[in-house]
């Protein structure tokens, strides 16, 4: 488990965690709404089998196995500290920070503010302020990350252009 780029809802709750998902020796970050929580297949289980082999990767043991259930029924029968609730308050206060629809919060926050300055209300206009200046951090930081997203795409698309080869017309 892992931090997601953005929040997004699984069942009634926003969460802003993905699955770092291995399969033979490729990685991928999923949303958990996008996960199966039921068994493998047969056929699943034989397209994984294949691909750790064609990556030469080890399959997993039964020790292994083990293990790993271990460790998800003692997470499962641990008693939270304060500590830990105090910090998943904290995240889930951060994640209500974070509007769905960031456009039409800001709109709103706007015309809040105009409101809240025309009344004189200085105190509510100085939060709206504050909040119009967080919601733009946030578009801001999106803006960036959606920037280095494509950045990214776009270099392993441009580096697969070399593998083609070229006409000459001349």
């Amino acid at each position: 488990v892992v931090d997601y780029h953005k929040p997004y809802q699984l069942e009634e709750t926003t969460v802003k965690k993905g699955l770092l998902v291995v399969h033979g020796s490729a990685k991928k970050l999923f949303r958990m709404d996008l996960m199966s929580n039921s068994g493998f297949t047969e056929a699943e289980w034989g397209r994984y089998v294949n691909q750790m082999q064609r990556d030469k990767e080890k399959l997993i043991h039964k020790g292994e196995l083990k293990k790993k259930r271990e460790e998800l029924e003692k997470i499962r029968n641990h008693t939270l500290t304060s500590v830990e609730l105090d910090l998943m308050i904290k995240a889930k206060k951060e994640l209500k920070k974070i509007p769905a629809n960031i456009s039409s919060e800001k709109i709103q926050t706007q015309l809040d503010l105009e409101a809240a300055q025309q009344r004189g209300d200085d105190e509510k206009a100085k939060k709206l302020k504050s909040r119009l200046q967080e919601l733009e951090d946030i578009i801001k930081e999106n803006k960036r990350r959606e920037a280095e997203r494509l950045a990214r795409n776009n270099t392993s698309k441009l580096a697969g252009i070399n593998q083609y080869p070229v006409k000459n017309k001349s």
